[in-house]
């Protein structure tokens, strides 16, 4: 059952559905008009008291038979965002002295390549895997520092950055999913060796495991004698010897240092003042 209930200037339908009365204004002030919805809303109470009609259970009950048998809703579409805008915007919300300076100048640096390659307009929370192979890829082919190609580490440390900007538009709703840099490939390099103490390459001589090649490139080459007496050999032969085998009787003694010599010096001087001395 429903009726017409006036306020104001405008009508207002009124009907009941399993014991609960419903209200909702209609926004006209027309009587034909509205009858005309009530004769409608009531035909729909009855085709849904048929199950002719179902009512979704998220859907305002009034809104749904006024409104044809449809729920309408509110169109939003949110504003795409670009690289060039979440770039400004990320920098924007770093605070004040959060970070050294030469940190955010490194930080601009990057997501300037970043720009520059991927492209302004583009759509960042699009972004997937095959954009971030495909800067890798045209990075590594660009000229670096002193004639050479940008090196992977500095590649690794500007996706690093973007990394950042990712994290931070997940936090404001853009993006979804982890930043896809996992199984990106990059260039070979020829690295440095890492530091290793004497404690540790002992531990790798004990082991048979170390060279006299792999000496000199863990940081013994310029130790000299300790390590020149060693051939080519396997290290684990000598791995008893925790210092270098004597001096050959042939070798040239070394060169008199500062102190030997001052001690020379003194020895003379004593000599000088004793009394064999002055009595010769």
């Amino acid at each position: 059952m429903a009726w017409l209930d006036k306020r104001g200037q405008n009508y207002r339908l009124v009907f009941q559905v399993g014991g609960q009365t419903f209200k909702r204004s209609l926004g006209t002030s027309d009587r034909r008009e509205a009858d005309g919805l009530v004769a409608l809303v009531e035909r729909r109470i009855k085709m849904v008291e048929r199950g002719e009609l179902t009512v979704p259970e998220d859907a305002d009950l009034p809104t749904f038979l006024v409104a044809d048998g449809k729920v309408k809703t509110t169109l939003s579409v949110k504003p795409k965002l670009t690289l060039a805008v979440a770039v400004e915007r990320y920098l924007a919300s770093i605070p004040a002295g959060s970070l050294e300076e030469n940190t955010l100048y490194t930080l601009r640096i990057h997501l300037r390549h970043i720009r520059r390659l991927l492209g302004d307009n583009f759509r960042v929370e699009k972004l997937g895997f095959h954009d971030l192979q495909r800067y890798v890829e045209v990075r590594s082919r660009e000229g670096g520092r002193r004639g050479k190609k940008v090196n992977p580490v500095t590649i690794r440390k500007e996706l690093t950055s973007f990394s950042g900007l990712w994290s931070w538009m997940r936090r404001g709703g853009h993006g979804t999913g982890e930043f896809p840099n996992k199984g990106l490939h990059f260039p070979k390099t020829a690295e440095k060796p890492k530091f290793q103490t004497w404690a540790e390459i002992e531990r790798q001589i004990a082991r048979n495991k170390l060279y006299r090649t792999d000496l000199r490139s863990a940081h013994l080459a310029g130790r000299g004698r300790r390590t020149g007496r060693l051939q080519h050999a396997p290290l684990g032969r000598h791995r008893r010897h925790r210092h270098p085998p004597p001096r050959p009787a042939g070798n040239p003694p070394h060169p008199p240092n500062r102190a030997n010599r001052l001690a020379g010096r003194n020895t003379a001087i004593v000599g000088r003042s004793s009394p064999e001395w002055r009595s010769g």
